[in-house]
């Protein structure tokens, strides 16, 4: 049987240390990512540079007024022949290795599996009410939704 194979996408505007971070964090990962897709909405492109320092990233320029979150996104799927996408936002970071390995063993629990989601921690920046949407959203235990 032939591995599956998993994509991320990114939107990315006027990244800081921290993205390139999550970069260095994608590419140890223990399920192998297969590409990792950018929508660039910043003004000064960074494509070539990017792309050398991080092989599995491929560039893709957007003007600014054309960002839309879910359209964004949506345009980047149209890059990808993975089997499987892993959206993230550039300010993420992966508590760990395994966070592409737990997202896609998810699906083998139950053919019923549709969507997968990760726990978001608040960074040590973020406001009380952030803190406090992130415990609602994404509490300690893990749990299956249904329609």
């Amino acid at each position: 049987m032939q591995k599956k194979t998993v994509d991320v996408i990114i939107p990315v505007y006027k990244p800081g240390n921290e993205f390139f971070e999550l970069l260095d964090q994608l590419s140890v990962q223990s399920f192998p990512v297969n590409k990792v897709i950018l929508m660039n909405t910043g003004e000064a492109p960074w494509k070539e540079e990017i792309e050398a320092k991080f092989p599995l990233c491929e560039v893709h320029l957007l003007k600014k007024e054309d960002f839309d979150h879910g359209g964004t996104r949506h345009e980047g799927t149209t890059y990808s022949k993975a089997d499987y996408l892993l959206f993230m936002t550039q300010d993420a970071m992966p508590a760990n290795e395994k966070l592409v390995e737990n997202l896609v063993n998810a699906f083998s629990w139950d053919t019923k599996v549709k969507a997968a989601y990760a726990r978001q921690l608040p960074n040590d920046t973020c406001r009380e009410i952030e803190k406090y949407t992130r415990s609602f959203n994404y509490p300690a235990e893990s749990r299956v939704k249904s329609k």
